[in-house]
């Protein structure tokens, strides 16, 4: 079982304004910009590591700049040691740009084409794409998800997603939910059961190569008995929060997961 550690760094509002994500400039819900200091950074990175996190993320928004991101990366790849690998969700990334990251202590990129791509975002599938396929031919190892997943998308959807998901052979991978965001255009959408999402996670480790040994999924016994291994939490902003995410309340969440997982038989 492992650890995921992700650190907001930018709650800022969004101009892509996808319809999940509360961090759209249309929807209102961000006042201002809070960006989260380097140190701060830090700090939250070396308490992840002492918990026994076995990825930390920095997570920004999509137009976060890149050069700043590899600065921050190198500040806590050399100030948090550990036995981890750093990773960063961020926006799009050419090869070279994902190989700039690796110089800088980063081993892991996130991206993702989102569920019905190019319908609930603004976002080209193509270009989603394209940085996917950039991160798998660079130094970095892809991390990705089928998700948001909903009550409404099909079988079909989520098939035609796995094969594609299947060609980049991501090294992480997993499914995640659609959370009805208060103000946002899905903010009176039903969350989907888990048992559905315990069924989508049993179906994508299925269906995944060997090359994806670890898989994100609800952060329950019954998530990690359905074939997830990997338990995500997060501090700062979040797209899928109104406010910033404390870190005293996901901390906490560390030890309920560690419980699911020997519950589920693995070992950290």
């Amino acid at each position: 079982g492992y650890i995921w550690g992700a650190v907001g760094i930018d709650n800022v509002p969004c101009a892509m304004d996808c319809s999940f994500c509360s961090l759209g400039s249309k929807w209102g819900i961000v006042k201002g910009e809070h960006i989260i200091s380097d140190e701060e950074v830090l700090d939250i990175a070396r308490t992840y590591v002492m918990k026994g996190a076995s990825f930390i993320t920095l997570r920004t928004t999509e137009f976060f700049d890149l050069d700043r991101l590899c600065e921050l990366a190198r500040f806590v790849y050399e100030g948090a040691p550990g036995d981890y690998d750093l990773v960063v969700n961020t926006g799009e990334l050419t090869v070279e740009q994902a190989n700039a990251l690796y110089d800088c202590g980063v081993r892991v990129a996130y991206h993702v084409l989102r569920l019905r791509e190019g319908e609930d975002t603004p976002f080209d599938p193509e270009v989603r794409k394209a940085t996917m396929r950039s991160i798998a031919a660079s130094k970095l190892r892809l991390a990705t998800n089928l998700e948001p997943v909903a009550a409404w998308h099909t079988g079909e959807e989520l098939a035609d997603r796995l094969e594609f998901l299947n060609e980049v052979r991501p090294y992480i991978c997993g499914a995640g939910e659609l959370w009805p965001v208060p103000g946002t255009p899905f903010e009176n959408s039903v969350r989907t059961p888990v048992e559905r999402m315990c069924q989508v996670v049993a179906v994508v480790r299925l269906c995944m190569s060997c090359d994806t040994p670890i898989l994100c999924g609800p952060k329950t016994q019954e998530g990690f008995s359905s074939g997830a291994n990997l338990a995500c939490l997060d501090i700062g902003a979040n797209p899928r929060d109104t406010t910033m995410r404390g870190r005293s309340e996901n901390l906490q969440i560390i030890g309920d997961a560690k419980t699911a997982f020997a519950e589920a038989g693995y070992r950290l």
